[in-house]
C-alpha cells in the first residue's frame, strides 16, 4: 500500500479510542490497517451491517442515510467523524 495513503501518528491521534494508544501501539494499529478510497455514489455498509471493523472517515465526506430516510452529511473534520 501507498505510504501516501497511510496516515501519519498526528492524523490518528484524531480518533478515539486511538489517540489514548501509547506510540508503539499506534505505530503497529498504523503498520497494520488498511486504506480504502471510496468514489462518490458508492454504498461503504449497509444499513444493520454487523461489519467487525473500525471505520474511520480521514478525509472527504459521506452522507449517512437511515431506514427512515433521514440523512446527515458528515465532514472528516466533523466532531462526529473521530469516532468509529
Amino acid at each position: 500500500m501507498s505510504s501516501e495513503l497511510h496516515p501519519n501518528l498526528v492524523t490518528l491521534r484524531r480518533f478515539m479510542p486511538l489517540n489514548d494508544l501509547p506510540e508503539s501501539q499506534l505505530e503497529h494499529v498504523r503498520d497494520s490497517l488498511e486504506v480504502h478510497t471510496v468514489d462518490r455514489g458508492n454504498v461503504l455498509l449497509e444499513l444493520g451491517s454487523d461489519d467487525p471493523h473500525m471505520l474511520y472517515l480521514l478525509e472527504g465526506r459521506l452522507l449517512l442515510e437511515a431506514d427512515d430516510g433521514a440523512e446527515k452529511l458528515v465532514e472528516h473534520t466533523d466532531p462526529s467523524a473521530q469516532s468509529p
